[in-house]
């Protein structure tokens, strides 16, 4: 029987001898904690293999091209409450035993803050590191900025972040918060907070008064129509960019162009 996503979900499974039910609780991708009740119809001794993804050790993707800038934490496995020391084989950690209802397999896939770099080959992305939690790549969004810009700020290298999660927010997502460095015009460098929310959801949210860019913190204008669209090219300190604001009835979705 093998395990590969980590989501709250319930399966049935009949092998050539067996009936089994497997039952997997969890808040991932948010928490590292995995909870599977396994349910045989009938006592039997078979294979359970339970992938550990690459972030939670050394590997944020299967080739060079990044890595982390750490070493991982330790992960865990425990039965019935009693750790296990299981064997990893292509990527899936094995437990053979007599499985009988009743059992529950725990892991815990440690979530810190780490960071990730790219091969050094990758000339532009040298001495730029990228936050990831868990699974999750973060980033900055300037509407959670009180300055509503985030071209004028770094983050230095150690930074202590600290992680929450915000039940309002994206419907529901963690986000990271900690203190960064803000470069004002005359090149005064700063300590500001920040906040940064997971990546896949950036671009998706809409001031009262219309969506707002999430680099310059401008805002489009709202309209009362089903279909708005307007773009125009403006230039600032961070350069020149062409701006695309647009929304669409009943769903609200909106979106902006690129720089």
């Amino acid at each position: 029987v093998y395990v590969k996503l980590f989501i709250q979900s319930k399966a049935d499974i009949e092998t050539e001898s067996n009936k089994i039910n497997v039952e997997q609780t969890t808040g991932y991708p948010w928490d590292g904690k995995i909870s599977i009740a396994v349910t045989p119809e009938k006592e039997q001794e078979f294979a359970l293999r339970v992938r550990i993804p690459g972030w939670a050790q050394d590997a944020p993707v299967p080739t060079d091209l990044y890595s982390f800038t750490d070493k991982a934490q330790a992960y865990s496995i425990s039965v019935n409450g009693s750790k296990v020391n299981a064997k990893q084989y292509d990527g899936y950690a094995t437990l053979v035993r007599n499985w009988k209802a009743g059992d529950v397999v725990e892991i815990n896939l440690p979530m810190e803050v780490r960071r990730v770099k790219a091969n050094d080959q990758v000339e532009d992305d040298r001495g730029k590191l990228a936050i990831e939690r868990g699974p999750i790549m973060f980033c900055l969004e300037g509407q959670d900025q009180a300055d509503s810009t985030v071209f004028n700020k770094f983050i230095p290298d150690g930074t202590p972040m600290e992680a929450s999660y915000d039940a309002g927010l994206l419907n529901g997502v963690m986000v990271l918060s900690g203190t960064a460095k803000e470069i004002d015009r005359n090149g005064k460098v700063k300590d500001v907070p920040f906040k940064a929310i997971p990546y896949s959801t950036w671009n998706n949210r809409c001031r009262p008064d219309g969506c707002m860019d999430s680099r310059s913190g401008r805002v489009c204008p709202p309209h009362s129509g089903s279909y708005y669209c307007q773009q125009s090219t403006y230039s600032d300190d961070t350069g020149s960019y062409t701006e695309r604001c647009s929304r669409i009835g009943f769903g609200g979705n909106m979106g902006m162009g690129g720089k």
